[in-house]
Parts: structure tokens; sequence; C-alpha cells
């Protein structure tokens, strides 16, 4: 889609996801009603916003221009410092990965999870608001005939495949653990107050 239309359109509708998303986790009552909205919806969301169309027309892929929405718009504007300004930006997700477990768990037994939620996600929105009105590709879309199979069609190549499989197995093993780090810190002998700050750490760190 990025490919086909440039970075806009992805990012606002993985805007509106992640954001409609977090909402209906605020609401949610039921295993499956937060499974749909943080998991599936939200989830998708994040993928409009940060992950791959990352196979593109011959010259951008050749060009390494075209990762992800945000990743390809940005990959458009430096050929020198392209490195450094891929750094600057996914370390935004570090600056999140430290913020925001401190926020929802300061604000829960303040405000209740459901407006920790809210909150959240009104913070979400007005950050998205200014990436919606800024982010930009300097190069036009490829503007290709769009071909279903060819979403498929990676998958029956071999070093794709064992590719993909691998990054499932790794983000399984490596973001998993992050559910039972503060309990394991408390098992160990820390006090409830700095095991919670372990993921912060964690994320700092990365």
């Amino acid at each position: 889609m990025t490919d086909e239309l440039g970075p806009r359109i992805p990012i606002l509708l993985g805007s509106f996801l992640h954001v409609f998303g977090l909402m209906m986790t605020s609401i949610s009552k039921e295993y499956y009603q937060f499974f749909l909205a943080q998991s599936v919806c939200s989830g998708l969301g994040c993928c409009f916003l940060f992950y791959p169309g990352k196979f593109a027309s011959p010259q951008l892929r050749e060009s390494c221009l075209t990762f992800a929405s945000v990743i390809a718009a940005c990959g458009t504007w430096f050929l020198r410092h392209r490195a450094l300004a891929f750094g600057i930006m996914v370390a935004g997700s570090s600056i999140g990965g430290v913020v925001l477990p401190i926020m929802v768990q300061k604000l829960i037994p303040k405000i209740g999870f459901g407006w920790t939620m809210r909150a959240v996600a009104f913070m979400f929105l007005g950050l998205l608001i200014i990436a919606n009105l800024t982010i930009k590709s300097r190069l036009p879309p490829a503007r290709r005939p769009f071909k279903a199979m060819e979403l498929v069609e990676p998958f029956t190549e071999r070093p794709f495949l064992l590719l993909a499989l691998a990054a499932f197995f790794i983000y399984i093993g490596g973001f998993l653990p992050f559910n039972f780090l503060i309990l394991q810190g408390e098992a160990s002998g820390m006090s409830p107050n700095l095991a919670s700050y372990l993921v912060p750490l964690l994320n700092a760190a990365s």
C-alpha cells in the first residue's frame, strides 16, 4: 500500500485503528474483547504505522528506500546519513517503552484501568495527528498494478519462509518474557517498587 499510494493513507488508517483499538480496550470486560481490541485492531494499526510493504519496484528495492510507512518516508529523504536518521527514528519505540509502563503504572491506581487506556489513546492521537500532518515521502508512489498473489508468492520461496518463521520465534522468545519480568524480579527478592521499573529499564537499554 505504501508503494502504491505513498505513506499518507497507511499512516492515516493505522492511526485510526491503533487509537480505536485502545479506546475499545478501555471498555473491554471479557478476554475475547481485549484480544480483538488490543491484539487485533490496535496491533493491525501498529503494522500500518510501522511495518513493511517492504518489497517494492526493483528500482526502489535496490536503493533500499521502502521499509514501512514511516521508515519508507524517512529513507527517501536521506542518502549519506540514512542509518543515523533511522536510528534516531526507531529510538522512539524505546522512549515509548520507558514512558508508557511508568505512565500506566502510576495512572491505574488513581483513575482506573479504563481511563488510563483512554489517556494513552488520547496521547497517541495527539502524536499521530502531528505524524499525519508532517510525514511525507520525497519520491512519488510507484503506481503499479496491484496483484494479490504478490502477497503470497514470497512464502513459496524457502529463504523468505525460513526468515519469516525465524522472526516469529525470535519475537515470541524475545518479547513474551516481558510479561513475567516483574513477577520474576519480585520472586528473586526485589522490592515491588523497584521490580515495577524493570520493563522501563529494559526498554531504555534497547
